[in-house]
């Protein structure tokens, strides 16, 4: 789950998402990362590790939130 008003716009998560999952909203005014494909993430969760601003939330079985 993404919180696109704690995302910074660096785009870390991005680069290290091996499986095309996130894509950036780049507009003048209005920048951050969002869920394209969903159903390509595996879990890794690679993306959580990489944000520095708590905007990437873990969502597990049960749809219980993790924040690491």
């Amino acid at each position: 789950m993404i919180d696109s008003s704690l995302c910074k716009a660096c785009w870390k998560c991005l680069q290290v998402c091996k499986n095309d999952v996130l894509a950036k909203v780049n507009l003048p005014f209005h920048k951050h990362i969002k869920i394209t494909r969903g159903n390509n993430c595996t879990g890794c969760f690679l993306c959580t590790a990489e944000c520095n601003f708590g905007a990437i939330t873990k969502i597990i079985d049960g749809g219980k939130k993790l924040r690491e």
